[in-house]
């Protein structure tokens, strides 16, 4: 479950766990640094911490691109064309 919390971050779908909390799916656990992080990023009930704070960053190579004739990404939305 765990692998699937983490794509969905990564795809900003990032409601899952409170979705996954309403409808009874999780039990509340809290980890011995959850003092260490701010109050805004935790579930006051604690059913989740939001342990990833930061930039994400794609790198292109250029050569190769135009090599395959692939137009650069300029944007999230851009990744997830089929061509790129």
């Amino acid at each position: 479950m765990c692998y699937r919390f983490w794509i969905e971050q990564a795809l900003n779908l990032s409601v899952f766990h409170v979705e996954a909390k309403l409808k009874g799916l999780t039990t509340p656990y809290r980890a011995p640094y959850s003092q260490f992080i701010d109050e805004k990023f935790k579930d006051p009930d604690g059913y989740w911490i939001g342990l990833y704070v930061g930039p994400l960053a794609f790198a292109t190579n250029k050569n190769k691109a135009k090599e395959l004739g692939i137009t650069l990404p300029t944007s999230w939305a851009d990744l997830i064309k089929p061509q790129v």
